[in-house]
């Protein structure tokens, strides 16, 4: 799978949680900036688009990446 080209697709959201949650170390409850992108990947000849999201978390700087959607039709190669 080789990944082509990669977009944002919606200005970033901050996601701001109070001091008293902040503190307890507990990435649900931490603030974070969250932004959309799609990516165009192919897989031998086929093109394809996938989408996702970034999350980075701002009291860590540590980062989530999701896809959000499915990837159909990769299959291990047969030996």
């Amino acid at each position: 799978m080789n990944i082509d080209s990669i977009k944002f697709t919606d200005p970033p959201v901050h996601h701001q949680f109070p001091l008293l949650y902040e503190n307890l170390g507990l990435p649900e409850v931490s603030s974070f900036i969250e932004q959309k992108y799609e990516f165009d990947f192919t897989v031998g000849k086929t093109k394809r688009k996938g989408y996702g999201t970034i999350r980075k978390y701002k009291g860590s700087g540590l980062y989530k990446v999701q896809l959000t959607g499915k990837i159909n039709r990769i299959r291990a190669k047969k030996a």
